[in-house]
């Protein structure tokens, strides 16, 4: 333990750092506005906090407005749908035909929100910055001992910072969207995963089927959060029955398929339709329902449905965002996540080149090729984002 003393300080004070912005920046006051899909999560996480539900009230808005003078600009609202269930034969299978309600639910994932809720009931605003302190921290821990065994700890100390650091990862700690939350899901769940690969003797928690579960829980609300996510769960189940360990992959299987299931339930449940961007959904900028009484949902906001897949892709468009995917100016990852770049170099001309590493490796390349296929024009995130945010 004396061999991590003092990385684990350095740590530590880079921690203390972190929660020390969060607690006592004037967000408000130093952002002014929202970036990107931030009026959303923030006052959903508002919601959950004070009013404990995710429907948008006039409550909602008002709150808004004490901090924000141009109020939830950009934010994603749905009319939520009575529960009449039915079975299809195409995704999600499970759907709900009954009528539109005049309740208005927020059309994100919940989980981020959900998550940032107890801090800002404690810390207000500053609440959702110190959840993502938290995140972050644990993230650096996990890093540092996961690279420790294999490395000494100065060594470990020094790539783990390099690789949060010099990306365009702290950045999105003043973001109030999912992305750093997303990457914290998929790092710890990755660390749960591999972290008996690397040592003999993990703490009990950190190995056999029970790290794969704790690994798969985590990934199953990543997917959630952001349904490209799901492809996490390949390189568990490959390695698994590469092993010829069946029954394993089963139920690790399982555990994921539950974990994802029963969040999309609880949307369902909740706002009468399984996918959270589906249904009548518009977004807002300027005027927004209950703002006044002569303002509601109809006749305010532009109507953005996302349950309708876009299948003519210009394949002329993909050829060159394979390029820019890789080296654009505004979200390339050689750019952006400069040391993603650098490990997949030196893993090339490594010597230890191991079945998990080229599983990650291929899920990786076919999750950002599946990405710019499936949405050549919007695959890094929109308009205003910094690199890829997806």
């Amino acid at each position: 333990m004396k061999e991590h003393k003092s990385s684990i300080t350095i740590l530590g004070i880079i921690s203390v750092v972190l929660f020390g912005y969060a607690l006592t920046v004037d967000y408000p006051k130093a952002s002014r506005t929202f970036w990107s899909d931030g009026a959303t999560y923030y006052t959903m996480a508002h919601s959950l906090a004070y009013d404990h539900d995710l429907k948008f009230s006039k409550e909602d808005v008002e709150r808004v407005f004490l901090e924000f003078d141009n109020g939830p600009s950009g934010i994603f609202i749905k009319k939520g749908r009575r529960l009449d269930l039915t079975l299809e034969r195409q995704l999600p299978f499970l759907v709900s035909k009954g009528p539109l309600t005049e309740e208005l639910f927020f059309a994100k994932s919940f989980l981020y929100s959900l998550a940032a809720a107890p801090f800002v009931y404690l810390f207000g605003t500053n609440g959702m910055l110190v959840l993502h302190a938290f995140l972050s921290s644990l993230v650096l821990l996990a890093g540092y001992y996961f690279t420790t065994a294999s490395n000494q700890p100065r060594t470990s100390l020094i790539f783990t910072l390099t690789f949060f650091f010099t990306s365009v990862v702290p950045a999105y700690f003043v973001w109030l969207t999912p992305e750093l939350f997303n990457l914290c899901l998929v790092f710890l769940g990755g660390f749960f995963w591999l972290y008996k690969e690397r040592v003999t003797k993990p703490f009990y928690f950190l190995r056999g089927i029970q790290s794969d579960f704790i690994s798969v829980i985590i990934w199953g609300m990543a997917t959630y959060s952001k349904p490209n996510n799901i492809f996490l769960i390949l390189p568990v189940l490959i390695l698994l029955t590469l092993r010829h360990q069946w029954v394993r992959a089963l139920k690790v299987g399982f555990v994921f398929s539950l974990i994802v299931f029963s969040l999309f339930f609880t949307n369902l449940v909740i706002t009468g339709e399984m996918n959270y961007q589906g249904g009548e959904r518009k977004t807002f900028s300027g005027t927004y329902p209950h703002q006044r009484e002569d303002l509601d949902f109809e006749n305010t906001g532009l109507s953005m449905r996302t349950d309708i897949i876009y299948t003519h892709q210009p394949w002329d468009i993909i050829s060159h965002d394979l390029y820019f995917f890789f080296v654009g100016r505004f979200s390339g990852i050689a750019l952006y996540f400069f040391p993603a770049v650098v490990m997949m170099i030196l893993f090339i001309f490594s010597g230890e080149r191991r079945q998990f590493h080229w599983l990650i490796l291929g899920t990786a390349t076919f999750g950002g090729l599946l990405l710019v296929i499936w949405s050549p024009t919007n695959y890094f995130g929109g308009g205003g984002t910094l690199g890829n945010r997806y």
